[in-house]
């Protein structure tokens, strides 16, 4: 009976060992919108790839729902993308200073012309109860320039907006107010965490 207290002991760190994985891997993420149709987050981390000398941030989109959506990521300004960044004393700020959007309509225009783009399928569209993710620069520059001591903050605060729809009756136009706030800013403590892009098409680059 021995080896059955030894598995049982194994499993139960296995268990919590995922657990805490799975905690963990929650908290890497900033939920920056919350919707009817989708949420929205942000990697806790910056990106990197040889394409561009630019610093990239992860945006994930989750739905929702049952059924597919389309979400419009053709235009390199009309995304969530990062606004502004700087390292702070405190895990917010305290002086903003930022030009920020002022988003489109939902009107019936615009939903027309979502309707159409998810018909001709020219949107990208989200699996049910899945997920997509794209990422967006926001500055050239060398790693060393966002290294942070450990009572310092890279504080990244973030604007742009994205529409969404189920190609029927269902929109929705992903925006949040302006900042700063815990919706709008991304905090990064120490040590700010870097990763790798394996596919470069996820990457909204300028046309």
């Amino acid at each position: 009976m021995k080896w059955y207290f030894v598995l049982l002991l194994f499993l139960t760190n296995f268990y919590c060992y995922s657990q805490t994985k799975i905690k963990k891997q929650q908290i890497d993420q900033h939920l920056y919108y919350e919707g009817k149709l989708a949420d929205v987050y942000i990697d806790k981390m910056l990106y990197l790839h040889s394409s561009t000398p630019s610093f990239l941030a992860k945006i994930t989109i989750k739905n929702k729902t049952s059924r597919q959506l389309g979400v419009d990521l053709g235009d390199y300004w009309k995304v969530v993308y990062p606004n502004q960044y700087g390292i702070h004393n405190a895990p917010r700020r305290d002086e903003i200073n930022e030009g920020r959007i002022i988003p489109d309509s939902l009107n019936k225009k615009k939903k027309d012309a979502l309707k159409k783009a998810f018909k001709e399928n020219t949107l990208t569209l989200i699996p049910p109860n899945g997920k997509i993710q794209y990422y967006r620069d926001f500055n050239s520059g060398k790693k060393e320039n966002l290294l942070i001591k450990k009572e310092e903050f890279l504080i990244i605060s973030f604007d742009g907006q994205l529409f969404i729809t189920d190609g029927k009756e269902e929109f929705e136009r992903v925006f949040v107010k302006d900042g700063p706030n815990e919706k709008t800013d991304l905090v990064i403590k120490y040590p700010v965490g870097w990763g790798n892009i394996s596919n470069p098409k996820e990457i909204i680059n300028k046309k």
